[in-house]
């Protein structure tokens, strides 16, 4: 299994649409990214259920408390007693330079 990376500066809008390998109709789905004890969620939404497409997001407010480093996310979809998660995506997390 291969892990992703993606950067991403603290303080900016976190917004990222994946698929999941699965039809997604019915479920919900939920994501956090966890550092350490730092624990958020993140804004989840079905964009095609059919086709697996998620959208994953916080805001520029939400993601300014976020700690520099790498945090690790995922998403997890539940229909009834059936749970599956997606892959783990890395997240590194930098400081802007422009104030």
């Amino acid at each position: 299994m291969t892990c992703r990376i993606r950067p991403h500066t603290r303080g900016a809008t976190f917004r990222m649409r994946d698929v999941l390998p699965m039809d997604l109709t019915g479920y919900t789905i939920r994501s956090q990214a966890v550092a350490g004890n730092f624990v958020t969620d993140l804004e989840c939404r079905v964009v095609d259920e059919a086709g697996g497409v998620i959208e994953v997001e916080q805001s520029a407010a939400l993601t300014a408390a976020w700690p520099l480093g790498m945090m690790s996310m995922d998403v997890r979809a539940q229909l009834g007693d059936e749970v599956a998660f997606s892959e783990i995506l890395t997240i590194h997390v930098l400081k802007g330079v422009t104030q």
